[in-house]
């Protein structure tokens, strides 16, 4: 115990900067060349600014301010675009990984407490906004975004698709595929996926944030579903510049109308940000007329269910397997990045909502990791259809996992929603 507590007290900056630092000597030494110092800086930088701008986001998203959201929204696609297109372009190797796990996790917890001043600054809090004034109103922002779109897909230089869909040489009917082919087509369909990628990563970010497993599963899924086509598109197209109007103005659209239709959502079923940690009977009695908040205070059950449903799809992928259609090897090793992945992520993103600078920490140190070591095995030989089921399954085990585990330590930390220790936030 005496062990685990000092190595919980411990700065995992400090760990993973000792190893960024012998990279750094390395190259001076001569064994790397100096061009890969050139690229670590680079990846840092732009690593940093990633997360601090995902911070405000993730918080964003769930707070009762559009203009807010819609501004830290732009931010994050534009720096996770541009991320992305340089560990793409360097093959996303691993020499990279701590240079861009030490950014990422100082950009992480910047981004959190950047945002918390920026909510107390503004009194911005949890909350459904609806019937509260706003600055940008849902619907006439959604129709402004819009227009910007329709400008897109209008304007949309021919010449500068080099590329063309995946799926639009399989097509046999002629007709359809030229209309498949030609460009406001595909642009369209980048701004649709990038859209649905982000209103289901919305609600995604409240669903595992509450205590409700049900919600989460069905949540998880989904975006995942919607996550891996638009990553197919942007790994297989090289993130090619040409793509970041289109996926930033879908997934802005897709963020501002999942944050607002997800709290609604999370309102009907009833589901609790903190019911879990309540642990005293003065707690409880503060809850009492909640007969599921006084359960969830005094047990934080397994995702049984859930996770016996999802595991259906791992026979499917054993199945392709058998046939010659998948490889072991590689299947295996996507369920198990992709629920290392989906675990730590959900535990990074509860702890970036609460109030535990040292638990937050934590959590990037292995979100930010696996999530570079997932891209990795994504991008190996392209992102193709035997990947989807995998990747699916094993992410959304992982995220309910991760969501009991997070349950569990944020009773054990006392950690909650709007520093309100004591208090169990209801959606």
């Amino acid at each position: 115990m005496k062990l685990l507590t000092r190595l919980w007290n411990t700065n995992p900056l400090s760990v993973i900067g000792a190893a960024v630092a012998v990279q750094v000597i390395a190259v001076q030494a001569g064994y790397w060349p100096v061009s890969l110092l050139l690229t670590m800086i680079l990846v840092m930088e732009l690593g940093y600014l990633q997360n601090t701008a995902y911070g405000l986001q993730s918080r964003s998203a769930n707070r009762n301010s559009n203009a807010y959201h819609l501004i830290a929204a732009v931010a994050s696609n534009f720096t996770f675009f541009w991320s992305l297109r340089l560990l793409k372009h360097n093959d996303i190797t691993l020499v990279l990984l701590a240079p861009y796990m030490f950014a990422t996790i100082l950009g992480t917890l910047h981004g959190n407490s950047t945002s918390i001043r920026i909510e107390k600054a503004l009194h911005i809090s949890m909350g459904d906004p609806k019937g509260q004034p706003q600055l940008m109103r849902l619907w006439p922002t959604i129709l402004a975004l819009f227009i910007v779109v329709s400008v897109q897909v209008w304007r949309f230089p021919s010449d500068a698709l080099r590329w063309h869909l995946p799926f639009v040489g399989a097509v046999a009917n002629p007709l359809l595929k030229s209309w498949l082919g030609q460009t406001g087509t595909i642009v369209s369909f980048i701004v649709a996926i990038s859209l649905l990628d982000s209103f289901t990563q919305s609600f995604l970010r409240l669903a595992r944030s509450t205590d409700s497993y049900a919600f989460h599963a069905f949540a998880v899924v989904v975006q995942l579903t919607a996550s891996l086509a638009k990553m197919a598109i942007l790994l297989n197209l090289n993130v090619d510049w040409s793509l970041f109007f289109p996926t930033t103005t879908g997934s802005v659209m897709g963020s501002i109308l999942g944050a607002n239709f997800g709290r609604r959502v999370a309102t009907h079923i009833g589901a609790m940000f903190d019911a879990h940690v309540c642990a005293t009977k003065d707690e409880e009695k503060a809850w009492q007329a909640s007969q599921r908040a006084k359960e969830a205070a005094n047990l934080i059950p397994w995702p049984t269910q859930q996770i016996a449903i999802l595991s259906g799809g791992l026979i499917i992928q054993l199945a392709l397997v058998v046939w010659g259609l998948a490889g072991l090897t590689s299947s295996l090793a996507l369920v198990f990045f992709s629920a290392w992945q989906s675990l730590s992520f959900t535990m990074k993103s509860r702890a970036g909502q609460r109030d535990h600078q040292q638990y937050l920490a934590w959590t990037s140190v292995f979100s930010n990791g696996v999530w570079y070591l997932t891209l990795n095995q994504l991008a190996r030989g392209s992102v193709r259809w035997e990947k989807a089921m995998p990747f699916i399954v094993g992410g959304a085990i992982g995220s309910l996992v991760g969501q009991l585990l997070s349950m569990r330590a944020e009773r054990m930390l006392g950690a909650v929603m709007d520093e309100k220790p004591g208090l169990a936030a209801k959606v």
